[in-house]
């Protein structure tokens, strides 16, 4: 197993401890695999771009002015990117940021979502069916992002439909 505190370099951490509605700090996994401290000031969110689902994906993401992301909604398989399962009747912040494109796709009971980051890499995770949701080839239900097949470079944009993802 891992060490206690381990995490991949780069990850962001939040929490809303301590911080007014919609408030939030931050902390980011360092180079040694560890968390630093939480940032010491409450930062807030102001949307500049919001990405929601279709009919039927009831989970929902918005971009701020700094390009962090915010989501809330259906989370029953991990698709809001925190890496839990319990629905979110309030914004919560998401563990990524650096988006520029993002789909919600799925139904009321299941979810899943792909984003556009800014390397031009597109990523999903949440429920993967034996239509292939994620693209990657295997059947099995992400928690984590997941690079589909050929969209490690080059994608401009992605959507998402009831069971099927594409870029």
């Amino acid at each position: 197993g891992q060490p206690a505190g381990h995490c991949s370099p780069g990850t962001i951490q939040n929490t809303t401890a301590g911080c007014p509605t919609n408030g939030y700090r931050s902390r980011t996994c360092g180079a040694t695999c560890t968390y630093g401290s939480y940032s010491s000031i409450c930062e807030g969110a102001t949307a500049v771009e919001l990405f929601a689902g279709g009919p039927g994906a009831h989970s929902t993401f918005m971009k701020s002015s700094d390009g962090k992301m915010f989501a809330w909604g259906l989370d029953a398989d991990s698709q809001l990117g925190d890496g839990k399962t319990d629905n979110k009747s309030k914004m919560i912040p998401a563990s990524f940021a650096n988006v520029s494109s993002l789909a919600v796709g799925g139904g009321t009971t299941y979810g899943f979502m792909c984003a556009v980051f800014g390397d031009t890499s597109a990523k999903c995770l949440g429920y993967n069916s034996t239509t292939y949701t994620l693209g990657d080839g295997v059947t099995s239900t992400s928690p984590t992002f997941i690079t589909p097949t050929g969209f490690d470079t080059g994608v401009q944009s992605v959507a998402a439909g009831y069971a099927h993802g594409c870029g």
